[in-house]
């Protein structure tokens, strides 16, 4: 027998190599290695194959490389398995069989977890335990298996009711969950019976012990504490810190984008890095920094019938800034963006913003006159069905960003002079597409259609440009399709913006993977994030919100009793647990789908934002065919120091920014109304006259960021305002990215002409003056007919007869307040120099001197009379008299 083995294993021809190879996996007894003992034997059959002397060393090498790539895998594709069994209750304790908190005994499985499940008659069949004996392992069931790679995981410091733990994070769990060990080191807080279902990824469903309220603090990667209160829920071996818990941190959009929890196996990062390096080197001009010029088409403006050309005056400049400004135009005509014209019928006044970098922004307010001319673009923009059903089936997912998108596309010569603007160096015109003008995204995205037509696997919106393929090898593909179509249309992308072959991405509020579609929970997380009412103001402003959506909610009253037992004026302010239930009960149906709806781009398009002392929050909704109206997106945030200083119509303007760029995506080339409870907005942000021009530098910054925008402005009274105002008051705190600056703001200088806003009633609106020396920021010294008086800049203007344009106090329409009289002087006072520096109002037969050029019309319909001669009321209250400095203590009189 042993000769004709022997002749079977042909070892008659193996040489001393093959023997010591053979020898080699003599070795490899364990079970574990069955696997790379089968992968070896295969190699040494092609080896010898190939060579009839195989190498010691190159098997040797074959046997490290798989074992290397074997490890890799385990570290990604590796089980634990945590095993949970429940001892059989005694007859006589059955009656408490459903206790949540007896009867279960918790053991973690050892490492190995290469164990069986016994049967019944094993078990039943051992030898009873003796007194002084070991007894048998038990060997145990699984229930759950969880499959993680160990790399991937990020644990996080929690304390639970006090008592400090360590959670996994993950991000893909909604709930937090902790296991019987873990409630037990939390000194076994008393649990309530959960009545929900949790599945885990396979689908299977998990057993929940019950639940309880925690008062939790997470600690961040730098060690800051955040505190809150939740829900946890008891399992049998589980440790997981998960979405409901995770985004009231402070640094929850990082963590998320660091640790989402999404696995990518090496092929993938392979894959990732070969197909980039591969388009970089085939195509290196989509990649170039530089500003791509679109080939194959140029954009046309069309007017409509019967407009006529506008131009606008150029707005100042400080002289500080002009260098900075001048470096910018230099560098947009040397990259073809502007050219220098010497005459044109039409022009556009620009709006000079450095960023947050410190580069400064050249900004062309077109909604001064030509978006008002202008004819809209018919070319529709893609629905969300649109997108999605090219997105259908795919399983890996790229997103491209086009650099500078509108500036990529040139404009024909008949519309270059429609889009001059107005510098201090003279008239430019751009050649290029700019942001601001009404027909842009419409333009861009009929551009961005034609280019990918026919392509598999490609959906734009804009310049956001999606590709999917239903493997690594058709993504590819695809990529490179695409890739072939952006050089030949002559663009350039950005790459830092670019994410190439991910698992899933968000757009227009939902999280698409190669399983569809599903709601994104940052739509719902401002409500979700609420903390309690403080006081009966925020539990008000969380009542209106409740009352808003009442139409949709049943047994609303019900469901509110509790709360508004709080608002009767004998009653006084105490949350009970009662009223912690109703809370957390009506913030599950607020962010329930009942109450939310999906971005249709066929219905009308409504954005709400609404200010507080301490936060502003903001709801983009639809509004249906029967006047009802559904949320699509929740937004809040808190002020910083800084913004709670501000006056309150800069918090309501800033709130509506924020809402408009939160929204960004779903508003960019649609119209949508904007609502706001704050009446002086619709003068600042509604009024076609443009930008005042020394109009604050917030609100000014502000207005030109809504300028690009498609929307008409509407108040509401704040009785009516209750979808928002919840969401300003009961905040979670939040970081608050840098915001631009205004350096394009008049600076005057001594010895400038300048005029002086008059508060009095009679006189001129602006008394002609002379600026003697400045004080701190925005402070001057002004001769006004012989006497020094202190003005702030906002209430000065420079004494051109081109500045026509009105400010910020006649946009708003405020009220003219009398003179401030002195105390120790009357009204029938008869000293001739106390009535000259009186300002008169002059009346509608007197020319207008706000506006030499302008007609008596015009001049009339924009000066305030006054039909009676009857003497104003004046407050009976003690006024402090004006500052008045004299420049000589002799008190000669001056003059301008």
């Amino acid at each position: 027998m042993i000769k004709r083995k022997f002749e079977d294993a042909s070892m008659k021809d193996v040489d001393s190599d093959s023997l010591k190879c053979l020898v080699f996996l003599s070795g490899l007894t364990d079970p574990s290695h069955s696997e790379t003992r089968l992968r070896l034997l295969n190699q040494l059959n092609r080896l010898k194959e190939s060579d009839p002397s195989p190498l010691l060393d190159d098997f040797i090498n074959e046997c490290e490389t798989f074992v290397t790539l074997r490890t890799d895998n385990r570290a990604i594709e590796s089980k634990e398995v945590n095993a949970a069994y429940q001892r059989k209750p005694a007859k006589q304790d059955r009656k408490h069989l459903y206790s949540p908190n007896k009867g279960f005994r918790y053991r973690r499985q050892p490492r190995d977890h290469l164990l069986d499940s016994p049967s019944r008659n094993e078990r039943s069949s051992s030898p009873a335990k003796k007194r002084g004996t070991k007894r048998p392992k038990r060997k145990h069931r699984c229930k759950y298996i969880a499959a993680s790679a160990h790399g991937a995981r990020t644990y996080l410091k929690v304390r639970i009711n006090g008592h400090p733990t360590r959670l996994q994070l993950d991000t893909g769990a909604d709930i937090t969950m902790i296991s019987r060990r873990t409630w037990e080191d939390v000194k076994s807080p008393k649990l309530d019976r959960s009545t929900i279902t949790i599945r885990t990824a396979d689908g299977s469903v998990m057993n929940i012990l019950g639940s309880f309220k925690a008062a939790f603090t997470i600690f961040d990667r730098k060690g800051g504490p955040t505190d809150r209160k939740g829900c946890c829920y008891v399992t049998e071996s589980t440790d997981l810190l998960g979405l409901e818990w995770c985004i009231q941190m402070h640094d929850y959009k990082e963590l998320r984008e660091q640790y989402n929890c999404k696995l990518a196996s090496a092929a993938v990062e392979n894959a990732r890095e070969d197909i980039v390096n591969h388009l970089k080197t085939r195509l290196a001009d989509v990649f170039s920094p530089g500003l791509g010029r679109c080939t194959k088409t140029k954009a046309r403006l069309f007017l409509k019938p019967g407009a006529r050309p506008i131009y606008r005056q150029k707005r100042p400049v400080p002289f500080a800034s002009q260098a900075a400004v001048n470096a910018e135009i230099d560098r947009l005509v040397s990259e073809d963006v502007l050219g220098p014209v010497d005459h044109s019928n039409w022009a556009t006044p620009i709006v000079v913003v450095r960023k947050s970098n410190g580069t400064i922004r050249i900004c062309a307010d077109f909604s001064t006159g030509l978006n008002d001319a202008l004819m809209l673009h018919q070319h529709p923009l893609p629905t969300v069905e649109d997108v999605f059903s090219k997105l259908n089936g795919g399983e890996f997912f790229s997103q491209i960003d086009l650099a500078d998108a509108y500036l990529q596309i040139e404009v024909d010569d008949e519309s270059k002079e429609l889009l001059t603007i107005n510098t201090h160096r003279g008239l430019f015109r751009y050649n290029r597409l700019t942001f601001g003008v009404k027909s842009a995204p419409r333009i861009f995205q009929q551009i961005i259609d034609s280019m990918i037509a026919g392509l598999n696997g490609v959906a734009a919106y804009l310049d956001d440009i999606i590709v999917t393929g239903r493997n690594m090898e058709e993504h590819r593909q695809n990529m490179e399709a695409l890739f072939e179509r952006i050089h030949t249309y002559g663009f350039c992308i950005r790459m830092e913006k670019c994410t190439f072959m991910m698992s899933e991405i968000r757009y227009l509020g939902d999280i698409i993977d190669k399983d569809g579609r599903r709601p994104d929970p940052e739509k719902i997380c401002a409500i979700t994030e609420m903390p309690p009412p403080k006081d009966v103001v925020q539990l008000r402003s969380f009542l209106g919100m409740v009352n808003y959506y009442g139409v949709f909610i049943k047994d609303m009253s019900q469901l509110r009793a509790p709360l508004d037992a709080l608002l009767k004026e004998i009653t006084p302010f105490k949350w009970s647990p009662d009223c912690q239930d109703a809370f957390e009960k009506a913030k599950e149906v607020l962010a329930s789908p009942l109450l939310l709806t999906h971005f249709d781009p066929k219905l009308e398009l409504i954005v709400a934002a609404d200010a507080s002392d301490y936060g502003i929050g903001a709801v983009i909704m639809h509004r249906f065919a029967d006047g009802t109206e559904k949320a699509i997106y929740h937004a809040s945030r808190n002020l910083t120091d800084a913004e709670k200083k501000y006056g309150q119509i800069e918090k309501e303007g800033l709130g509506l920014v924020y809402a408009v760029r939160k929204f960004h995506r779903y508003l960019l080339g649609r119209h949508f109304t904007l609502l706001t409870d704050h009446k002086p907005l619709l003068a600042m942000f509604g009024s076609k006259k443009g930008l005042p021009t020394y109009s604050a530098n917030r609100l000014l910054r502000w207005s030109l960021i809504l300028r690009g925008y498609d929307f008409t402005i509407e108040y509401r009274i704040t009785a009516n305002f209750g979808q928002t105002g919840a969401l300003s008051r009961l905040i979670a705190e939040q970081t608050t990215p840098s915001e631009d600056v205004v350096i394009a703001q008049a600076k005057f200088e001594p010895e400038d002409a300048v005029r002086v806003r008059n508060f009095g009633r009679g006189g001129a609106r602006w008394t002609p003056g002379r600026v003697l020396a400045r004080h701190g920021l925005a402070t001057y010294d002004v001769l006004i007919e012989g006497r020094v008086h202190r003005q702030h800049s906002n209430q000065m203007r420079p004494n051109a007869p081109e500045d026509t344009e009105k400010t910020l106090l006649d946009l708003f329409d405020l009220p003219i307040l009398p003179a401030q009289t002195p105390t120790n002087t009357t009204l029938a006072s008869t000293d001739p120099q106390a009535q000259d520096t009186t300002l008169r109002r002059p009346s509608s037969s007197e020319p207008n001197e706000d506006s030499p050029g302008m007609s008596p019309a015009t001049a009339d319909a924009d000066t305030r009379t006054i039909s009676t001669p009857t003497p104003p009321r004046r407050s009976q209250r003690n006024r402090r008299p004006p500052i008045r400095l004299d420049v000589n203590p002799t008190r000669k009189t001056y003059t301008n």
